[in-house]
């Protein structure tokens, strides 16, 4: 967004790098299609600038599942907050599971 902000604010200095006719084709289409029938694409890109995987949307709202993504991030670098309303699974069943073992460790005890 702030790169946006700074082509809108200084849209001349910009204006050679823009090509209009490409903006019309995204926003209405190829092939007389509209851009509504259009369908979203995700991609895993490694370091190297290299696609690794391509998830190709059957419909508008479909999105690359964030378990698919979780597996493509090196096992060093994946977040590991434990937290219930972390967006990745794995965290979230961390919490889970610290929430069974502090409930069995609160039932810990003789009758």
């Amino acid at each position: 967004v702030k790169g946006t902000i700074e082509v809108t604010k200084n849209i001349n200095k910009y204006k050679q790098y823009l090509n209009n006719a490409n903006i019309s084709v995204d926003t209405k289409g190829r092939d007389g299609m509209k851009a509504a029938i259009q369908l979203p694409a995700d991609f895993c890109i490694d370091e190297d600038g290299i696609v690794v995987d391509v998830f190709r949307a059957k419909k508008s709202q479909d999105h690359m599942s964030l378990e698919r993504i979780e597996a493509f991030v090196p096992p060093e670098k994946r977040c590991k907050c434990s937290k219930k309303d972390c967006l990745f699974p794995s965290c979230r069943q961390r919490y889970e599971e610290i929430m069974e073992d502090a409930a069995a460790m609160l039932y810990f005890g003789g009758d």
